[in-house]
Order: structure tokens, then sequence, then C-alpha cells
């Protein structure tokens, strides 16, 4: 199959572009390593030496987590 072809087959195909941004998006969290906030995904298509090379660039805010303690947070004294 032609490349320029494969292009416009992915590129036409909304199912293989979710897909594609899918796993970036789970590999761009498994390796936060932890929670990520709202996550904005650009999509690229085109050719390369050995194919078709789709590239993805993912950006999320990662949230912290506090760790507030229970009970006597505020350091007061009962």
């Amino acid at each position: 199959m032609d490349r320029d072809v494969l292009i416009r087959l992915v590129e036409a195909d909304p199912h293989a572009r979710v897909r594609a941004v899918r796993i970036a998006c789970l590999e761009a969290q498994l390796r936060a390593r932890q929670a990520v906030g709202p996550i904005r995904a650009e999509l690229t298509i085109r050719t390369d030496p050995r194919g078709v090379r789709i590239d993805i660039d993912i950006e999320a805010p990662i949230i912290v987590e506090s760790s507030t303690t229970r009970g006597n947070s505020a350091g007061l004294r009962r």
C-alpha cells in the first residue's frame, strides 16, 4: 500500500486517531505517576523512511494531592 494512501486513510478514520491519542494519554499518565488534569493532545501524521509516523504531543497539568491528616491538622491542642 502506498504511504500517502495510508496517511489519508488514517486522517479520515476518527477511530484510528482516537485510539492513537488514547494510547498516548495512557502512556503519559503512567509516566507521570500521579493524577493528571485535563489533557490536550495534538496529532500529526506523516511519512517516514520506515513507513507512516504518527506523532502525538500531550500536555496536561499534574495534580498534586495534598497530604493532610485528619483530626488535629491545624496544630491545635485539646
